[in-house]
């Protein structure tokens, strides 16, 4: 331990009650004006699609979803990512599936009626049927009760090239302030959802073109400091009314942007964030700190995970702990950090089903001392011929707890990474 440095097929019954249930519904569609199209969903799988997948598999599928989920006979395609299954096997699969699940969490698991319902109709080979003409869902925009007066966008749309698979962009905003201010709440504000995966918000020790570009490389992003991250799940935040991230005069922030195209046209976007800045300065400055480590390596066609463990120097700060984003990339399973308190451990950050397309900030509560001791455990699969180590890129791995604290550590030789910098990892 180091101390932190302070300079599949249901069966025949289940099968029976799914068909009928089908019937039942399909009956009670009747009283909604039908939509007789050739290949429309019939109305009871509708409704369960429409409810529970059409967030982001919609007609134009979001959030770097690989299919559209809105016609019968789109159920019947190869699926891209196992060509020997179609997509309604996919389907099947992810929705039984405990470690990477459909809908992600922290949606709700679809109920058993509506699985053995699904998988009676995608056994039966995907009819179409009489749609209900189902209405999606509103998409829910996040919104803050704080007052938004300032927007980072970027001077000019990027545009991302038709099949990118993993497209890291940035560009800069100046705040122009001329003295210190509090950055209070932050909101996305998601372009083209089609195409963005998540976006960071980053404090930059030097100005950065406002027209997107291809970020730097690790060394370039180094003195950079996370402010704020957004992924699908992840909405918007208001910080505590005694908190603010500080903005002092001249203050550069970055906007990074993770793209992922799986269309064949090119597509537009401008996304990056409301934010609430007040020069009414609260009582503490806010910050982040990384605990998790970058000792990562996952052999190939298999497993690998990791237990890290770091201490609060004895002569170190007291801080208070009140939002995490845990983070790792395609190839995790489970995360959790924890503090290993003398009356038990306290949780301060954990997915228990690692889902890469939905992240999100938790709540948390607890009063950081010296001489505590935080635990961070990493778990992979790696079903690729080659194996995968620490980096940036999604094609490589991470083990990060982004948690948010207060007051902010002042001590010219701490750096926000030095939790994770400073770990010590064993099984």
């Amino acid at each position: 331990m180091k101390n932190l440095r302070n300079d599949s097929a249901p069966h025949a019954p289940a099968l029976l009650v799914a068909i009928l249930s089908l019937a039942v519904s399909l009956v009670a569609c009747g009283s909604v004006t039908p939509d007789v199209a050739e290949d429309a969903l019939p109305c009871a799988i509708e409704r369960i699609v429409v409810e529970n997948c059409q967030e982001c598999h919609g007609a134009s599928p979001e959030y770097g979803a690989p299919m559209a989920l809105t016609r019968a006979s789109l159920f019947r395609e190869r699926s891209v990512s196992s060509a020997a299954h179609s997509v309604g096997d996919m389907v099947l699969q992810r929705i039984a599936s405990d470690t990477d699940p459909m809908p992600p969490p922290p949606r709700a698991r679809l109920q058993q009626h509506q699985r053995d319902a699904l998988a009676a109709w995608i056994h039966s080979g995907a009819p179409a049927g009489e749609s209900c003409s189902v209405q999606p869902p509103k998409p829910v925009v996040p919104t803050l009760a704080c007052d938004v007066n300032v927007t980072a966008q970027p001077s000019e749309p990027f545009v991302v090239p038709a099949g990118a698979a993993d497209r890291l962009v940035c560009y800069g905003v100046d705040l122009k302030n001329a003295a210190k201010r509090h950055v209070v709440g932050f909101a996305p504000r998601v372009d083209n959802a089609v195409v963005l995966h998540h976006a960071s918000l980053l404090l930059a020790d030097a100005p950065l073109s406002t027209t997107p570009q291809d970020c730097p490389d690790n060394a370039g992003m180094a003195a950079w400091r996370v402010v704020y991250g957004w992924a699908p799940g992840a909405g918007a935040m208001e910080l505590p009314d005694d908190v603010g991230f500080a903005a002092d005069a001249g203050a550069q922030f970055v906007v990074q942007l993770h793209y992922v195209n799986t269309t064949d046209q090119p597509q537009a976007d401008s996304s990056g964030f409301g934010l609430c800045s007040t020069d009414e300065l609260r009582s503490f400055d806010a910050d982040i700190m990384a605990f998790g480590t970058h000792e990562i390596s996952i052999p190939a066609h298999g497993k690998a995970d990791v237990r890290c463990t770091v201490q609060v120097p004895p002569n170190g700060a007291t801080t208070k702990l009140f939002s995490a984003f845990p983070h790792m990339h395609r190839l995790g399973q489970s995360m959790s950090t924890r503090v290993l308190a003398q009356g038990g451990a306290v949780d301060i950050g954990s997915v228990e089903n690692w889902n890469f397309d939905y992240q999100s900030w938790q709540q948390i509560d607890h009063v950081l001392t010296p001489g505590e001791v935080v635990e961070t455990k990493c778990a992979w699969k790696n079903p690729h011929s080659y194996g995968v180590g620490f980096g940036p890129s999604t094609d490589d791995e991470m083990c990060y707890s982004f948690v948010m604290y207060y007051p902010r550590i002042e001590d010219p030789s701490w750096h926000w990474l030095f939790p994770a910098l400073y770990s010590e990892c064993g099984k």
